[in-house]
């Protein structure tokens, strides 16, 4: 038996966070709409959080946000918090 984690990102989650952070003020609204939907896949389905994901992510973060936003937090710290907005859904495989 083994059991399987998932991690998921709600849009709206991610919009408080910025908000709470004062992330992405450099960012037209095309852009800032397209790293919310970076929750989502293609086919509208929520996207799983990988580590790999969660980086990219924090790397838009850093283009378009401005740097005394993340003062004191390294690449690592943005990762972090928008990890602990995301809620995790297991499942079990006999």
């Amino acid at each position: 038996m083994k059991i399987k984690e998932t991690r998921y990102m709600n849009a709206s989650d991610l919009r408080k966070l910025c908000i709470e952070h004062d992330w992405f003020t450099r960012a037209d609204n095309e852009a800032y709409s397209k790293f919310l939907n970076m929750t989502r896949k293609r086919t509208g389905e929520s996207a799983p959080m990988t580590a790999n994901r969660l980086l990219d992510m924090a790397l838009v973060v850093q283009q378009y946000s401005d740097p005394e936003t993340y003062e004191g937090m390294d690449l690592e710290g943005i990762v972090f918090s928008l990890c602990e907005i995301c809620y995790s859904c297991f499942r079990i495989e006999y």
